[in-house]
C-alpha cells in the first residue's frame, strides 16, 4: 500500500470512529432526555424525581460500560454545544472531529462570556481541530480565549493564584510526594533552574572519581532538597547525595544572581513574544519524589501558604 492509499484508509478509519462516537454520545443524549422528561411529568416528590435522575445515568452507564461521572460529562459537554455552538456539534455528526475534541471545544464555550466570542469559535474550531492534535487544540483554545476575553482570563488567573499552596502527602514506601500549586510563571522558572542545576552535575566527581549515576530526575529531586534543607543541613541524615556547599548555595539564592523570585510568589513578565498571557497566569502543579526519612525530633508538615 502506497502513502496516499494509507492516508486515505486511515482517514476513513478516523472518521468513522468519530461518527461512533458521536452516535453513543447522541444515544445517551437523547435516552436521558427521554427518560428525564418522563420523571419530571411525574407527580412524585423532589428527592424521588432526584433519585430516579441518577438511576437513569447508572442505567446508560452500565449500558455503555463507562462510569456515571462520564456520562454526566458527556450529557452537559453535548448540551453546551447544543445550545451555543451547534455547528460544532454538526462537525462531530459529520465525523470532521472526534469526541476528545469536541470535549475540549465544549469546555471553552461554556466559559465564553460573549456571543461574539462564541460565533467566532463556532467558525473556526472546527477546522482548527481537524487538522491538529489535541495538545495543540488545546493550547490554540487557550490562547483564543484569552485574546477575546482577556476580562475574563485574567479575573480566573487571579482567583486561581489565590489557592496557591504547598501540601505533602505520604506514601507507603518510606517515599512522599511534594506538591506545589503555583502561577505557572513561577513554577517555569523553578523547572529551567532545576533542570540547569542537573546538568550541571559532572559527569565524574572531582574529588573522588566516582562516575555520577543518578538520572535527571534524582538529580533535580536531590538539588531541590539541597535547596530546600541546606540551612538545616539533613540531606546527609536522608541519604540525599549533596555536591554543593551551602556557601555557595547561599551565593547563589543572593540577590545579584538568584533567578527572579518575588517574595509573595511572583516573577516578572516573559517576553509576549515568547508565551501568551493566558498560559502565564493559570497554576501549575509540581511534584518531586522524596526520602521521608527525617532526623528524630524533626517533623514535616503539610501546609497551606
Amino acid at each position: 500500500m502506497d502513502l496516499n492509499r494509507a492516508i486515505t484508509a486511515g482517514d476513513a478509519v478516523r472518521r468513522a470512529r468519530a461518527i461512533a462516537e458521536f452516535e453513543e454520545w447522541e444515544f445517551a443524549v437523547h435516552f436521558h432526555a427521554k427518560r428525564t422528561a418522563e420523571i419530571d411529568r411525574t407527580d412524585e416528590i423532589l428527592l424521588s424525581k432526584d433519585l430516579a435522575r441518577r438511576a437513569v445515568t447508572l442505567d446508560i452507564a452500565q449500558a455503555l460500560h463507562v462510569s456515571e461521572q462520564h456520562v454526566w460529562a458527556l450529557v452537559h459537554e453535548a448540551s453546551t454545544l447544543r445550545d451555543r455552538a451547534p455547528l460544532v456539534w454538526e462537525s462531530f455528526r459529520e465525523g470532521d472531529i472526534d469526541a476528545v475534541r469536541v470535549s475540549a471545544i465544549a469546555s471553552t464555550a461554556e466559559k465564553l462570556q460573549t456571543s461574539e466570542a462564541l460565533s467566532v469559535l463556532e467558525r473556526s474550531a472546527p477546522d482548527y481541530a481537524a487538522s491538529h492534535t489535541i495538545a495543540e487544540l488545546r493550547a490554540w483554545l487557550r490562547r483564543f480565549r484569552a485574546r477575546l476575553e482577556p476580562e475574563q482570563v485574567s479575573a480566573e488567573a487571579a482567583r486561581a493564584t489565590e489557592e496557591r499552596r504547598v501540601s505533602i502527602t505520604h506514601n507507603d514506601d518510606g517515599t512522599s510526594w511534594l506538591n506545589a500549586l503555583l502561577p505557572t510563571g513561577v513554577a517555569i522558572v523553578i523547572g529551567d533552574r532545576l533542570g540547569r542545576a542537573a546538568r550541571a552535575v559532572p559527569a565524574v566527581e572531582a574529588e573522588t572519581g566516582e562516575k555520577e549515576r543518578r538520572t535527571r530526575d534524582q538529580k533535580q529531586a536531590d538539588q531541590l532538597v539541597e535547596w530546600l534543607t541546606s540551612c538545616l543541613d539533613l540531606a546527609p541524615d536522608m541519604g540525599i547525595r549533596s555536591r554543593t556547599s551551602s556557601a555557595s548555595l547561599a551565593a547563589r539564592a543572593s540577590p545579584s544572581t538568584a533567578s527572579p523570585w518575588r517574595p509573595h510568589g511572583f516573577v516578572s513578565s516573559p517576553s509576549p513574544s515568547t508565551r501568551s498571557s493566558a498560559d502565564w497566569s493559570s497554576t501549575r502543579s509540581v511534584r518531586f519524589s522524596t526520602p521521608r526519612s527525617w532526623p528524630t525530633g524533626h517533623r514535616n508538615h503539610s501546609g497551606r501558604h
